[in-house]
């Protein structure tokens, strides 16, 4: 599944589901530089770990993985519980994404 991001990113970002890795990946010009890692557990996903490369981490690209992970996660009904402290600010900053969260 590839989530296109929302500007003011480049039209050519991408979050990709890389089931095999159990992993969201983030792709800028081609270059992978982010992934949050998830495993299922139960009847939820547990989104466990975000990684974003160093040189992008101030430049809005932990919320553009997380946005688009959560985005998909949405569209595919799945309920999922945040063990990632960024995920979880994140959720708590966008009451859109609380219906995802297991309760």
């Amino acid at each position: 599944m590839t989530i296109d991001c929302s500007l003011p990113f480049a039209a050519t970002d991408r979050v990709i589901d890389n089931p095999e890795r159990s992993r969201f990946e983030l792709f800028a010009e081609g270059q992978l530089i982010g992934f949050l890692s998830y495993r299922a557990s139960a009847s939820v996903l547990v989104l466990d770990h975000a990684v974003v490369d160093a040189t992008c981490r101030d430049a809005g690209r932990g919320a553009q993985l997380v946005r688009g992970t959560l985005d998909d996660l949405m569209r595919r009904g799945f309920v999922i519980r945040a063990t990632c402290p960024f995920v979880a600010r994140f959720i708590e900053e966008h009451p859109e994404y609380q219906g995802l969260v297991a309760r």
